[in-house]
């Protein structure tokens, strides 16, 4: 009761959701005089979790995008990142006029908040390699990156490059990969054990170790065809 009492003198409303096996939500409301602005970037503003939900957008990665997507693999990997391309600013940008890489960004305020890329493997044709999800640190605790898995998943269901399937990797130090690679419909084929060197996440929650586990995952894009044989 005195915890209740002193909390209403300093905001205008508290509600308790009752959320079953989940226990109980407290919903506090506090009304601000002037609206969010001045100095304050739209970034910092997400990343403090005030002010209005940020608005994004999805789109595909232009080359002259390749500059902000090196910021945001920094910001990410700093320079642990396996694919060295994603450093060199003009292979990069060749890479994606060239359909190469595909990448999906989300975008606040003329900003690229996060990203992930889907390559074509030469090797095998048939298959998409999806990976390199990024996020800049101001935006990882919004809905940007929930756009994007959306994005993704809409992508390969309708497989615009008619691909057999699609294949990711995850790390097991950072356990959200794994989370993002199940919501857009990816299932665990394989676990690779210490196959490479640790990768330096910044600013991210992760296991340190000596060498990195890969939990692969799979999505069929088209049900498997077997040839008839006379």
């Amino acid at each position: 009761g005195l915890w209740y009492f002193v909390a209403l003198k300093a905001v205008d409303d508290i509600k308790f959701n009752n959320l079953g096996n989940r226990g109980w939500q407290v919903v506090i409301t506090k009304r601000l005089e002037q609206g969010l602005g001045g100095e304050a970037t739209a970034p910092q503003a997400h990343a403090s979790g005030t002010g209005t939900t940020p608005a994004f957008t999805v789109r595909y990665a232009k080359p002259e995008d390749a500059g902000e997507l090196i910021d945001i693999t920094y910001d990410t990997y700093r320079y642990t990142h396996p694919n060295e391309v994603f450093y060199h600013e003009s292979r990069l940008a060749e890479a994606i006029a060239k359909g190469e890489i595909i990448f999906t960004v989300v975008e606040s305020g003329g900003t690229i908040a996060c990203t992930d890329s889907i390559s074509v493997l030469p090797y095998a044709p048939g298959c998409g390699y999806v990976g390199a999800l990024m996020s800049r640190r101001a935006y990882r605790k919004t809905r940007a990156v929930l756009h994007l898995l959306n994005e993704n998943k809409r992508y390969m269901e309708s497989n615009p490059l008619g691909l057999d399937l699609y294949t990711s990797t995850t790390v097991t130090a950072h356990t959200g990969s794994q989370k993002a690679g199940e919501k857009i419909g990816f299932k665990p084929s394989g676990l690779f054990l210490n196959e490479g060197s640790v990768i330096n996440f910044r600013n991210m929650r992760a296991t340190d170790g000596r060498r990195e586990s890969f939990v692969v995952y799979v999505y069929i894009s088209k049900k498997p065809t077997l040839e008839t044989m006379y």
